[in-house]
Parts: structure tokens; sequence; C-alpha cells
């Protein structure tokens, strides 16, 4: 199964969910967080609800992780829903969020565009970065809430274990994991 995020932000209205277990209420200006695996029973909206939701394989974020290794805050767990959820935006950074998500979505529509997928890659890397430089603006206080100093050892290994965990069955072969992460298969074994 692929395995994906889906980030959310609530431009007027609100919403219930029940995610894994646990009731969360979304309201205008904030933001929610779901990776794909997040149980998502229930949910009721109001009925000016309106939001964006913007979905992103894991693949294309580690990709854009490892080619923009400033951009490798760590914020709460994304799975701990309430961590993120309550951070209220402002007026300006939902309009930088809807304007970077409509240009995805324009340019989605563009079916003459030679390079669509480049060009939906390079929209989607400026809307997580505008996305992630946000999240610092609220989190970034806290040294121990974001931080972005892990040791190269620690993110090899999480790097490693999440195409591990998605190719077990297929490959074997240290070479194709190596690849996969950027280094060579000796410096992997």
């Amino acid at each position: 199964k692929q395995k994906f995020m889906t980030i959310g932000f609530v431009t007027s209205g609100n919403i219930k969910l029940l995610i894994n277990g646990t009731e969360v209420s979304i309201h205008k200006n904030q933001v929610i967080i779901l990776p794909s695996w997040s149980d998502v029973r229930e949910s009721i909206c109001s009925e000016d609800f309106h939001a964006y939701l913007v979905s992103v394989s894991f693949d294309i974020l580690m990709d854009i992780s490892r080619t923009n290794a400033h951009l490798k805050p760590r914020f709460p767990d994304a799975g701990k829903i309430e961590s993120v959820n309550h951070i209220i935006l402002t007026d300006e950074q939902m309009h930088i969020l809807v304007e970077g998500s409509s240009r995805i979505i324009g340019a989605l529509g563009n079916k003459k565009h030679h390079f669509i997928k480049e060009l939906n890659y390079a929209l989607y890397t400026v809307l997580m970065t505008d996305f992630i430089n946000i999240m610092w603006e609220h989190l970034g206080e806290d040294e121990e809430k974001l931080n972005s100093d892990i040791s190269r050892t620690d993110d090899l290994f999480r790097q490693f274990m999440m195409i591990l965990d998605d190719n077990i069955e297929k490959e074997s072969n240290v070479e194709f994991y190596a690849n996969k992460m950027f280094i060579s298969k000796q410096y992997l074994s």
C-alpha cells in the first residue's frame, strides 16, 4: 500500500473527525497532518466548511527532504494529531498556502505543458517549503519541539528503515538500498 501524507488547512467553518479513536476539531485557519495510516472513522462539518487538502507520497517527501537538507525540522510526531492542530495560522499564512495549492491545481489541469511532472514537483516543493516555514514560525521557539540537528547516522537509519519496509519482499541487494539513499553500498554495509 502506498504511503502518503495529507496536509489540510481549513479556510472557513470547522470539521470534527474521529482519528485513531480520538475526536479532533479543526477550525478556520488551523492545520491538520494525516499520514495515510491514520484511521479516520467519522467526519462532521459545518455548512460553511471549506478546506484545502494536499496529499503527497512519502517517496516524494523523502526526495524533497534529501535534496533540501535544510528542510529537516523535526516537528511533533505526525501521528499525534493534537500536537499540530492547535496551531492557528494568520490570514497571511493561510493566503500563502491557498495560493500554493491553487498553483498546483492549476498546473495539474495544464495538459499541454511538456514538463508537467517536473512542474508539479517544483510547485509542491515550494508549497512544502512555505508550510515548513510557517510551522517553524509557530514551533521554532522551542528547541526541543523543533530540532533540525539529527545526526547523519540517525537520518540514514531512518531512511533505510522506510525504504526497507517498502521493498523487503522485492529486494535483498545492498546496492539497491544504497542507490535509493544516494550513498555507496560500502558506506551502507
